[in-house]
């Protein structure tokens, strides 16, 4: 997926959140709220960073992640986030969840070939503005289908271009900036 992100111009930073510690013991990742003050950390100095301090940011929560994104999305300090993708993981989706995530968020699952495993973002069929809710009609788990991850890159390129304008690029104004200005 990175692959087809670089190539439409989208960096990536991949992060880790189990300390060194916790890796070397294989233990199981921290709970909830220690992993969203790693995010937090890590948001921090994405913005102290000269090389990073001007570029839009957006968390891609992927599998076990998307939930932890998710949970991230609804939380404070995490306004330099311009955009959420939660990719084929467990999100809640129930009205009150989604109402109360603060940056506009894309959800995408495929396929699940476990007969009765559940199904990632199961129960939607659509979310309001502004996040977005992508069922791909291929299977994603246990084993990936060809082409799964490129569909996914696709999307989340795509999502990315209309809400994140390149550093370069003059962001379009806003509606409401607009009407402030007439």
């Amino acid at each position: 997926m990175g692959d087809v992100l670089h190539a439409n111009g989208v960096a990536t930073l991949s992060i880790g959140l189990r300390t060194a510690e916790e890796e070397a013991r294989r233990a199981p990742p921290a709970g909830a709220a220690e992993l969203v003050q790693r995010l937090r950390l890590v948001l921090e100095w994405l913005a102290v960073d000269a090389a990073t301090r001007c570029l839009p940011v957006a968390l891609i929560g992927v599998h076990e992640a998307a939930a932890l994104c998710a949970l991230a999305a609804r939380q404070p300090g995490f306004e330099p986030i311009r955009s959420v993708v939660l990719l084929d993981g467990w999100v809640d989706l129930r009205d009150a969840e989604v109402a109360a995530w603060c940056q506009p968020t894309l959800c995408i699952a495929g396929r699940h070939g476990i007969a009765r495993s559940g199904q990632p973002l199961a129960g939607a069929r659509s979310l309001p503005p502004p996040h977005r809710l992508v069922k791909l009609p291929m299977q994603t788990q246990p084993r990936v289908c060809s082409g799964a991850f490129q569909a996914m890159a696709c999307e989340v390129t795509s999502w990315l271009r209309l809400r994140m304008p390149s550093p370069r690029e003059p962001a379009a104004p806003a509606v409401d900036e607009l009407a402030s200005a007439q």
